[in-house]
């Protein structure tokens, strides 16, 4: 399965274009019919990897270019590495696999981040904001614990502390 490799500080992670929906669905399904524990929490004293979405609804997407050009900020970045589609409903634009190397990348998109938060922060509600926003953790554990109805019978969490990290 083909997907977008999203390459941060020191990983590189491919998340492929179903990853998200599948880990949704999966993540429901065993929250639905798990007789123990359906979902396990490893939690630390580091916040985590905060991605943008790889998919963005176009209206939503036009309302943040829209934010982004109105304060004078330089909005090409997104504009070269999100590409419309129209075949998505609803309509959606996703972004691309980049051909730059690894540095390249992470300066692209660090600043694509920091567009995106930025207007997203602006213009959308605090709830739909969330996702430029939270870490993967902080949404996984929203998913499995905060949302979940059955926390009390098929959540366990366990506290971790690093210490040798310095990042």
């Amino acid at each position: 399965m083909s997907g977008v490799i999203f390459r941060g500080h020191s990983v590189s992670v491919q998340v492929s274009a179903c990853d998200s929906l599948y880990r949704t669905i999966v993540d429901r399904r065993c929250l639905q019919t798990s007789v123990g524990p359906a979902f396990v929490a490893i939690l630390g004293n580091k916040y985590g990897y905060r991605p943008f979405p790889a998919h963005i609804e176009q209206s939503e997407f036009d309302k943040l270019l829209a934010c982004l050009e109105s304060d004078g900020a330089d909005s090409s970045t997104l504009r070269e590495h999100f590409r419309l589609d129209l075949n998505s409903v609803p309509a959606s634009y996703v972004l691309q696999a980049s051909k730059a190397d690894d540095s390249q990348w992470s300066q692209q998109y660090e600043m694509m981040q920091k567009l995106l938060r930025d207007a997203a922060m602006k213009i959308l509600t605090p709830h739909d904001a969330q996702k430029y926003c939270i870490s993967v953790t902080e949404a996984e554990i929203h998913r499995g614990v905060i949302d979940n109805a059955a926390r009390v019978t098929q959540v366990h969490l366990a506290n971790s502390i690093v210490t040798a990290v310095n990042n």
